[in-house]
């Protein structure tokens, strides 16, 4: 478990919340451009998950042999679902955002369609996992940059029928795969294991993790599922010595390895940034803002973070970013947010606090989401970061050993890869700890010193070439990152990102 000391100058955590905070229950507020005007001493409490998400399950790539991830900058997207006779379509077609020709054949996997007990009636075949896929451009043929291919038709068959809301909803999962360039390996490809032997291993650190809370967590500050530079799965403990007492050699027979990583704190800042840079996302922004800025809530300027996207829910436009950025130490209320950060004019606000889930501050707690939201409008803010990607895809499960990326307010635009899932934390905010589980680890790649620092939180994180968001970045330390899973995150508050 992640145990912190507070011995960061000017830190300030959000606020304790009582576990018996009201769930707000789904319902409009009128058009998408209506921001609602909560009572101004009110926001609203989500429920945190009693259980894990199964949109949030960490899945293995399952990629074929002489296949892999594009790491191009691509663009798959799907029209919204029709009705045809006891049936479901939707046009998908794949744009290329490079200016690189593309040559087929691609590939499109679908890892979860999107709908209960649906299935693909049209597609060209299924992985070793069952997983149907589809090609999007054959092979011999080419897509020039910028250029889109034709929508290809793709019908499904579901039981039961899905809901009006679902099928407004409908959001696959998917990877778009092409075949292997012998004379490159791509580090995204270090896998060798099935979706049964990561299940496994993540069921065998639960118990490890179990068991060394028996023990007090000395000299411990939290456990993942890991993966290895040769692709293979292992049992991390991150502590502060080599030799902490309790750990085994292995286990289940994974090997246990002690990672001398941590302690990690909430990713705020206390300051702004005065570096002369190509973007300044502590200066004020032409309206609509991009994504990957400053923002803070008018309560403290010690709250300065990210802003991670624009979502769609619940009748509304919404400003997603961090409990800790948006929400109050104490009265939590609508407050207002702000960009620039620290500038409290009234033509700097871009939304009024609305949702949040609230954190519970025990060791015994089952926290997941560190997540808030505000309302806002379309004229407010955009939903592209000001450069390092364009365009975001789909949400995504996290996938163990996937290339990501993300733009926020202190590092900008950086890569990373997620070395660790499954990975539960102690946190101590001022208010008390805070253990927070299935969480995501995220470490920098080649040319980039970090991942995130100070005044990142609330930075969106997504996968390269498909820009499918991921993950919620909360907290770090060092070269290591923590983040939120995003697709049970952002479900449980009825949103979708705004692509």
């Amino acid at each position: 478990m992640l145990n912190f000391t507070m011995n960061r100058k000017g830190w300030m955590a959000a606020g304790l919340v009582s576990a018996a905070a009201a769930v707000f229950t789904l319902g409009g507020f009128g058009t998408a451009e209506d921001a609602p005007k909560p009572d101004a001493e009110t926001a609203i409490a989500l429920a945190q998950p009693t259980q894990e998400s199964p949109l949030n399950h960490p899945v293995a790539s399952f990629t074929p042999k002489g296949w892999e991830e594009i790491q191009e900058p691509v663009l798959v997207q799907f029209s919204q679902l029709k009705t045809e006779g006891g049936l479901f379509s939707t046009e998908v077609t794949l744009l290329n955002r490079g200016e690189v020709t593309l040559k087929g054949p691609v590939r499109l996997v679908l890892d979860e369609i999107g709908l209960a007990e649906a299935t693909l009636k049209n597609g060209n075949g299924k992985l070793s996992n069952d997983a149907p896929y589809v090609d999007l451009l054959a092979k011999g043929r080419s897509l020039a940059g910028t250029k889109t291919t034709k929508g290809r038709k793709l019908t499904l068959a579901a039981k039961p029928a899905p809901t009006a809301e679902q099928l407004a909803r409908f959001e696959p999962q998917y990877r778009v795969l092409v075949p292997t360039d012998p004379g490159k390996k791509s580090p995204s490809q270090a896998t060798e294991f099935t979706q049964a032997e990561l299940d496994a291993a993540m069921k065998s650190q639960n118990a490890l993790d179990a068991e060394l809370q028996k023990t007090g967590y000395k000299d411990v500050f939290g456990t993942a599922t890991s993966l290895d530079e040769n692709g293979k799965l292992y049992l991390s403990v991150y502590s502060r010595i080599s030799n902490p007492s309790g750990v085994p050699a292995t286990k289940d027979g994974l090997p246990v390895k002690v990672e001398l990583k941590g302690p990690f704190y909430p990713q705020y800042e206390d300051k702004l940034d005065a570096r002369a840079t190509s973007v300044n996302p502590d200066a004020f922004l032409t309206r609509p803002i991009p994504i990957g800025v400053s923002i803070r809530n008018e309560s403290a300027c010690g709250f300065v973070g990210t802003l991670s996207c624009r979502t769609t829910g619940r009748g509304s436009k919404w400003v997603m970013s961090n409990y800790h950025v948006m929400v109050p130490t104490s009265n939590i209320r609508a407050v207002k947010i702000y960009q620039p950060a620290c500038s409290t004019n009234a033509t700097n606000q871009i939304g009024t606090l609305g949702l949040y889930y609230p954190i519970t501050f025990t060791t015994s707690a089952s926290n997941t989401y560190d997540a808030s939201w505000a309302t806002t409008t379309t004229a407010l803010v955009g939903t592209r970061p000001p450069e390092g990607y364009s365009t975001l895809g789909s949400t995504k499960a996290p996938q163990l050993g996937a290339l990501v990326q993300k733009y926020g307010r202190t590092t900008k635009y950086t890569q990373g890869k997620i070395t660790s899932v499954n990975a539960t934390f102690n946190i101590n905010y001022s208010q008390g700890t805070a253990r927070f589980v299935n969480q995501v680890v995220i470490n920098p790649t080649a040319g980039y010193s970090v991942f995130s620092s100070p005044g990142d939180s609330g930075s969106l994180i997504v996968t390269q070439g498909t820009n499918q968001p991921v993950a919620l970045l909360f907290a770090g330390g060092g070269t290591t990152t923590v983040a939120n899973p995003i697709p049970g995150l952002l479900s449980g508050a009825g949103m979708t990102v705004d692509q």
